[in-house]
């Protein structure tokens, strides 16, 4: 790389890592500016940045490393940076309580910058508290494994718009009632004081009221959400420039909350204003044009820019909030901006949603259910609201209670998210209807394009040119019918619920002794989950690519493509790794592909995000439609990823009436290097991808992509979020942006195997194994290439896997029981009076292959406070043949490590957790566990190997109680749950006579159905009934054997 090519690197990190730090996205600032001072450690201003973000983050040693090593650089360098580096460092030893120092470093800034305004506030707070000097310093967190909280938000903010007769301000503060709120309004001033229950108060004070333009009246409301205040203009046309406050001043209180009208000559007023008359450049206020004079470079663009993108019209008083985008979007002439966005879903795709309102400074609302009462999303949002059970049907598909919550909080807009109702043309049109803006397609979109079998029937009658796969799609559903078409088309055929999509009631279905018993699956499955038992028949394609495009369409009849995601790894038909560009793809095919994607859209005046769908024969080039997807995709990161867009806002816009060719933003896109998604699930890939359910007891995505470039987490959980039977599996989406396929291959990998999620399995393991398979990296795969790659990627387990997860569990275990021992506390650990014999503990892995630890407790060498061990692992064969060990012991030594913590959790989860520091042969290593404890007899271990970059679950067997069941009788095989989940139908009642492979009953999980089949002959017995709710770990039937 040559020096100019480095300093353009260097910029475009910087630009990047500045606007991270605008859209409050720390942790992404915080890994970028890292990298900056990699690249270049003796510039003081990256490292006074990355104080800033320290700072924001809470790491106040880290920030004060920073401060110090760049005054250092400093010594003999420019002024400006100088007192910044001062500035910074007072803030940072202001918030560590050591007032003294901080006073010193803020009073040699002001000597250098007299004129700047932050360190005016920061001297006044800083010398109240100095008669104060030297507390007790604030506990200082060290930089997270986790991702950092978002800092707490201030108790309201207010901003303000206007049109040529009326300047409305609206306050935003959550739970806002008439008995909080005193208002004033005289002649030329205006006072808002609101005193909240929870102690926390916030005033607003306008005197003057902005360059003496006198209101006529002023009316006000209060909402559940803000307080909405009317002035009107005393002369139509009349632009105001800036509201002026000033929050180092204190607010004078008016005795009485009663409106008072002013008195004045409105005919005189009106000429002076019209003389006063600001325009352009002159509508920033002396006020404004002071603080924007003084401030630095950034707060400058982001001030400019809250002004230039409302047209002049808005002012916001969190600047720093407004940032710099991507992509720059300028809304039209006119364009009102929306109050309150109700979103009408839960988990990773509310956050997602929230964040862009968030920055684009809307209020947004939430609606849970029982089990998300304490979700991020909630926490995240301004209000929620409580809209019933955990059973989708009475929450998150209950479309009336979901529009009588936003007629209830005022929201003028709804987000549907993607999955519940985000597809149901009837809830587009209540939402509608309710006067509400349905941030989505139009009803008549959805339903004719939305429905798999209508949308075959109008491309067959207007787009003929798009190639579909030959199927059945007609009205009559009934079972012989479904047979006969499938039949006709000829096997494999492929059976789809035609309202839904997420693999959810689709089968494939190769010959005819399972279709009747697959019909019936798929429909029930479909019902379920859509509302629908609808199904269309198509022929099944054995080696295909999955490849969908991205479209966006206005009101105008604007439809543009933003390219393709090539979605072809999958597992029962669900997306489990997207990429975009497709490997498959090449340019002309491309043009193509997007060529009838868009004039798909355009036949049908689509509106909002869309996604065409289509298989892709590789070989042939040629491709057929699938479906298009109403909606946002799960995976439409990676598409903002090599954009630049948010395509979330994109929809805001659309859903406001943006004109798509006028905004400009999807003419002549520039696409930057390849991303890849992967979806971080709670299911068992080594046993068919079952959905399993727990508590996270730790959830820490922050450490992966801290010295990672390009890295995105998308979730809905943090530490103690339980992932239950209701919703689907997906804990997160992890997004990696490179410059090259192969980096950004390599990228995942690592992210991955840094990524710690403990107390519930996942699928981390075996993304792993994807991004490492020679064939994937090569890019020359299909939709059947887990199957096909099964060996390879489901690798047979062996001890040397587990080995390590093992040492680290019988430390973990050792530890809290030597902590929470009772008696004879001075006696060393492993003393006894009787013959010795190996200490041993047997352990189930990953609910499999029973392993046993043997260990010997050498004590601790000296006055050390390391504890030594030695240890072997064994089979259970091994270990109960009573084999001699033949393996070398393995040789651990255990530091001091902080274990203690507890786990509280749902259901009377409890144990405890910690970061554990141990060597194993010579080799120092790091583990984090959890521990849930059922009762006395029932432990499970969690441990995170971050050498291998997953987690293992290991249970601790009871070998009393495993050798008194072996003594039982064993001709009975008893069939257990292995999560909590529902009992959708019962197969074979008690007394029913079965074969190997019969199925008994079926069940369902995270909206999955799972069947349980007879692992041998024998006669049933059942325990459970249909529609029974059971927990993890009850006996559900068993089957008695009589040849045993």
């Amino acid at each position: 790389m040559n020096v100019s090519e480095a300093t353009k690197t260097t910029a475009d990190l910087f630009a990047k890592a500045n606007d991270a730090f605008f859209d409050d996205d720390y942790d992404e600032a915080l890994s970028l500016f890292t990298d900056l001072v990699a690249l270049e450690p003796e510039n003081a201003e990256f490292l006074i940045k990355r104080c800033q973000v320290h700072q924001k983050l809470n790491h106040l040693e880290c920030a004060l490393e920073d401060g110090n090593r760049a005054l250092e650089l400093l010594k003999q360098g420019s002024r400006s940076l100088l007192a910044r580096a001062h500035l910074q460092l007072g803030i940072t030893l202001h918030r560590l309580n050591r007032f003294t120092e901080a006073q010193k470093h803020l009073e040699q800034s002001k000597e250098l910058n007299p004129n700047e305004k932050t360190l005016v506030t920061w001297l006044r707070k800083n010398t109240e508290k100095l008669p104060k000097t030297e507390e007790k310093p604030e506990a200082v967190n060290p930089p997270p494994a986790a991702a950092a909280p978002i800092a707490p938000k201030a108790a309201g903010r207010h901003e303000w718009f206007q049109n040529d007769t009326f300047v409305t301000i609206e306050v935003f503060l959550k739970q806002v009632k008439s008995e909080h709120v005193d208002l004033n309004f005289f002649e030329s001033s205006l006072s808002l004081s609101v005193k909240l229950p929870n102690g926390s108060n916030y005033s607003l004070e306008l005197d003057p009221l902005a360059h003496n333009v006198i209101p006529k009246e002023c009316t006000y409301k209060i909402l559940s959400t803000k307080i909405e205040i009317k002035l009107k203009k005393a002369m139509s046309g009349i632009m105001w420039g800036a509201l002026e406050s000033d929050d180092d001043q204190g607010t004078t209180m008016a005795q009485t909350s009663s409106i008072a009208k002013p008195k004045k000559d409105w005919n005189k007023l009106t000429k002076e204003v019209e003389e006063e008359k600001p325009e352009g450049e002159q509508a920033l206020n002396a006020l404004f044009q002071q603080i924007y004079k003084d401030a630095d470079p950034d707060t400058q663009r982001a001030m400019m820019k809250s002004f230039v993108e409302s047209n002049g019209t808005c002012l916001s008083t969190n600047w720093a909030e407004i940032g710099a985008k991507k992509t720059e979007i300028k809304p039209p002439e006119g364009m009102i901006a929306k109050k309150a966005i109700l979103i009408a879903n839960r988990g990773e795709i509310a956050c997602r949603v929230i964040r862009t309102c968030r920055r684009l400074g809307i209020a947004t609302v939430a609606v849970y259910s029982d089990s998300d009462e304490n979700a991020p999303f909630v926490k995240m949002a301004d209000e929620a609201y409580h809209i019933g059970s955990s059973i989708a049907s009475e929450s998150y598909l209950n479309g009336d209670k979901i529009i009588a919550v936003a007629k209830r909080c005022g929201a003028d807009a709804l987000h549907p998210g993607y999955g519940f109702l985000s597809e149901n043309a009837d809830f587009a049109d209540k939402v509608i209807n309710a006067g509400i803006n349905f941030i989505g397609p139009l009803p008549d979109n959805i339903r004719v394009i939305g429905d798999k079998i209508a949308a075959k029937v109008f491309i067959t009658e207007n787009a003929s040119s798009i190639p579909l796969i030959p199927g059945y799609n007609g009205k009559d559903q009934s079972v012989d019918r479904l047979e006969s078409e499938a039949k006709r088309i000829e096997f494999p055929v492929l059976l789809k619920a035609s309202a839904g999509g997420g693999g959810k009631g689709m089968r494939a279905v190769y010959e005819t002794s399972k279709l009747k018993e697959e019909i019936e699956a798929a429909q029930g499955e479909s019902l379920r989950a859509f509302g629908s038992d609808q199904l269309l028949i198509e022929k099944y394609f054995e080696s295909i690519r999955h490849v969908e495009i991205q479209i966006f369409g206005d009101k105008y009849g604007n439809v543009y493509h933003i390219n393709e995601r090539d979605c072809s790894v999958q597992r029962r038909h669900q997306k489990v790794v997207e990429e975009t560009p497709s490997p498959a793809v090449d340019a002309e095919l491309r043009v193509a592909m997007t060529t009838a994607a868009v004039e798909l859209g355009r036949k049908l005046g689509y509106v909002g995000a869309g996604t065409a769908e289509f298989i892709l024969d590789e070989h042939t080039k040629k491709f057929y439609f699938l479906e298009l997807n109403t909606r946002l995709q799960v995976e439409h990161p990676i598409t903002e990823a090599i954009s630049g867009l948010d395509l979330v806002e994109l929809q805001l816009l659309v859903a406001q009436g943006a004109n798509l060719k006028e905004l400009g933003v999807l003419d002549n896109i520039q696409y930057k290097g390849h991303a890849i998604e992967v979806r971080l699930c709670a299911e068992d890939p080594d046993n068919d991808f079952g959905p399993r359910t727990g508590v996270i007891h730790k959830w820490s995505p922050a450490d992966a992509a801290k010295y990672i470039p390009g890295v995105r987490f998308d979730t809905g959980v943090e530490d103690g979020s339980e992932i239950s039977i209701f919703y689907d599996s997906m804990v997160a989406k992890v997004i990696v942006h490179a410059p090259t396929r192969a980096e950004a291959v390599r990228r995942m990998s690592a992210v991955l195997a840094r990524t710690v999620i403990v107390g519930v399995t996942t699928n981390q393991k075996f993304l792993i194994s994807i991004m490492n398979n020679p064939r994937f990296q090569s890019g020359t795969f299909d939709t059947n290439f887990i199957q096909q790659e099964k060996e390879r990627l489901f690798p047979a387990p062996h001890i040397n896997d587990v080995k390590n997860s093992m040492v680290a569990a019988l430390l973990f275990d050792w530890t809290i029981r030597r902590s929470q021992q009772v008696h004879l506390k001075n006696i060393q650990a492993g003393w006894r009076n009787v013959k010795w014999r190996n200490k041993r503990i047997d352990f189930a892995v990953n609910h499999g292959q029973e392993l046993q630890i043997q260990y010997d407790y050498l004590g601790q060498p000296g006055n050390d406070k390391r504890h030594v061990f030695k240890a072997h692992v064994l089979t259970k064969e091994s270990s109960k043949a009573g084999e001699d060990v033949t393996e070398l012991p393995i040789d651990i030594i255990l530091f001091e490590n902080d274990l203690g913590k507890e786990v509280a959790g749902p259901r009377g989860i409890h144990g405890c957790k910690g970061l554990l520091r141990c060597t194993i042969d010579g080799a120092q290593q790091h583990f984090y566990i959890a521990e849930d404890v059922k009762d006395v007899n029932e432990k499970s271990i969690f441990v995170h190997d971050f050498v291998r970059g997953h987690q293992v679950e290991l249970a601790k067997l009871d070998r009393l109680k495993s050798k008194s069941a072996a003594a039982e009788d064993d001709r009975v095989t008893p069939y257990t749950s292995s999560m909590p989940c529902r009992v959708l139908k019962v197969l074979a009642p008690s007394g029913t006579v079965v074969k190997k492979n019969t199925p008994l009953l079926s069940i369902e999980s995270m909206k999955t159905e799972v069947k349980i089949l007879s692992r041998h002959d024998g006669v049933v017995t059942m325990r459970v009934e249909e529609n029974q709710l059971v927990d993890a770990r009850v006996l559900l039937c068993s089957v008695d054997d009589a040849k045993k």
